[in-house]
């Protein structure tokens, strides 16, 4: 973590306490993270109303259910915010539909853990995709 601030060239402990307080908290609950759901890191895709969409940084486990997928929110949106995003997601997981996702906030340690979509056609994600088959661009 050092040699990747210097080579960046990130303020240093003394200049950014709070930087690098967030840095060793993210750094710590991700080896946490992985210690305790194992798993495997992918870039999966998943299939919405025909539109395919890969899911970058994903981790793919059996904790807590089979076909779990961890994802780190790495945005400033809460995690209520990105499962709502994240559930419809989860049905068109390839080869097989996931059985949960579970998004993690890495520097408060706080996780939130939910179901796919039970009504895919009523969420925002596929709102999206039926404008993107409109050809709309917002």
């Amino acid at each position: 973590m050092v040699a990747a601030r210097e080579e960046l060239e990130l303020p240093t402990p003394e200049d950014d306490p709070q930087l690098f307080r967030h840095a060793c908290a993210a750094l710590q609950s991700g080896i946490d993270l992985l210690t305790e759901v194992g798993g495997d890191f992918c870039a999966p895709v998943t299939d919405l109303n025909g539109v395919e969409i890969e899911l970058s940084a994903a981790l793919l486990s059996d904790v807590p259910k089979p076909r779990s997928v961890h994802v780190i929110n790495v945005v400033g949106a809460s995690l209520s915010k990105r499962v709502r995003f994240m559930r419809p997601l989860m049905n068109g997981l390839k080869p097989k539909r996931a059985g949960c996702v579970v998004v993690h906030n890495l520097i408060e340690g706080t996780e939130e853990v939910a179901a796919p979509s039970g009504n895919v056609n009523m969420t925002t994600p596929y709102a999206v995709t039926v404008k993107l088959h409109a050809g709309e661009s917002r």
